[in-house]
């Protein structure tokens, strides 16, 4: 059904049902905050680069990793939720705290 759709050669019938249609939910939210910090060694007190940040509430997770000072940025669009944020160095977590 693929090619018919690439080359406009399909009729009704090759078209979905609307009982067949996706439904999609979309929330806009317009004043995102930024969750922004610093990753540092506890012994030498140098920046750590290239450690992921993960910010998580259930299924919704925000992403980052340092860079070569050590910071890292998060924009949270859902700020009604109750975060944890994880920093870890391979197998290891450095951090887990509750926000």
């Amino acid at each position: 059904m693929r090619d018919k759709y690439a080359t406009g050669a399909f009729t009704d019938a090759d078209k979905p049902s609307s009982a067949d249609a996706p439904v999609v939910y979309l929330t806009i939210e317009r004043n995102p905050a930024v969750l922004s910090g610093v990753v540092t060694s506890r012994q030498t007190r140098r920046a750590l680069a290239g450690i992921p940040v993960k910010l998580t509430c259930n299924d919704v997770v925000y992403t980052a990793t340092t860079g070569a000072d050590g910071r890292y940025s998060l924009t949270v669009y859902k700020l009604d939720n109750a975060y944890t944020l994880s920093v870890s160095a391979g197998a290891t977590c450095l951090l887990r705290s509750k926000m």
